[in-house]
Formats: C-alpha cells, sequence, structure tokens
C-alpha cells in the first residue's frame, strides 16, 4: 500500500509539473462545482423536494460532462500546437481554450449557486449579484457566436 501512495504521489506531482498553468484553474473549478453542489443539495432539502436518486444523477453526469469540456480544452491547449509545430505551422505555445471554457463554467456555476441560495433564503444575496454574473455570461456567449 505505501508503493501505491508514492507512486500515485510522484504521478500527480509530475502531472501538476507539466500542468501548472491549469493546476489553479481545475482547482478553482473543483471548489465552485462543490459548492454548486453543496448548495443544490441544501436548497432541495429546505424547499421540501428533498434528494431525488434520478434527480441527483443527472447532476452528478452533468458535472462530469463539465470536467470532460474541460479536459477536452486542456487537450486542445496542449495538442494543437504540439501538432502545428509537426507540420512547421506558427502558433503560439500557449493557448487559452481551457481557460475560456473554465470561465464560462465558473460563471454559470455560480448562478446556479445564486439560484441555490435564493431558493434557501430570497434575502441572502442582492439581486444584482445574479444581474451582474447574467450580464457576464451574455457576453461570454456573445464573443463565442462571433
Amino acid at each position: 500500500m505505501a508503493k501505491v501512495k508514492y507512486l500515485v504521489s510522484i504521478a500527480l506531482g509530475l502531472i501538476m509539473a507539466y500542468f501548472e498553468q491549469y493546476f489553479l484553474l481545475y482547482g478553482f473549478l473543483l471548489a465552485i462545482v462543490l459548492l454548486d453542489l453543496i448548495t443544490g443539495c441544501m436548497a432541495a432539502i429546505i424547499t421540501g423536494g428533498g434528494l431525488e436518486g434520478k434527480t441527483a444523477l443527472k447532476g452528478v453526469f452533468k458535472k462530469l460532462a463539465l470536467f470532460i469540456a474541460l479536459g477536452f480544452g486542456t487537450f486542445l491547449d496542449v495538442f494543437i500546437p504540439f501538432a502545428a509545430q509537426k507540420v512547421s505551422v506558427d502558433l503560439p505555445d500557449t493557448l487559452i481554450f481551457s481557460a475560456i471554457i473554465c470561465v464560462y463554467i465558473v460563471v454559470c456555476e455560480c448562478i446556479s449557486i445564486c439560484e441555490n441560495l435564493y431558493r434557501v433564503s430570497p434575502n441572502i444575496l442582492p439581486g444584482w449579484v445574479l444581474k451582474i454574473l447574467g450580464v457576464f455570461k451574455e457576453q461570454i456567449d456573445s464573443k463565442n457566436e462571433k
């Protein structure tokens, strides 16, 4: 068992060293996703709906899809410069697919957290917080369409 711990620690250390620019993105995203899950459970219990297995499973799959999207963005950040170099195309070494996907997910999760908190207690947050997040999301969406 001790060998497995050391191997896992070494592997995670190497991954973190290689993907250092992504570590904070993934950390923030993980924290906000967990906060959304917690506030969602609180809202479900407090509003009397309770936690339903089918609804919870749907939420877990949605969160899994978010991490798959972020992983795909990271893949694009790494693969495109690598492939471009192999065919002698000049591109920047650092791309921002994963950063854009991460910011979009975080904004959407923040909106969801505000909605969950509102369901828990309507007076818990000022209304302008959700409006600002909504405007930010709309700006990201409009830039993605261009």
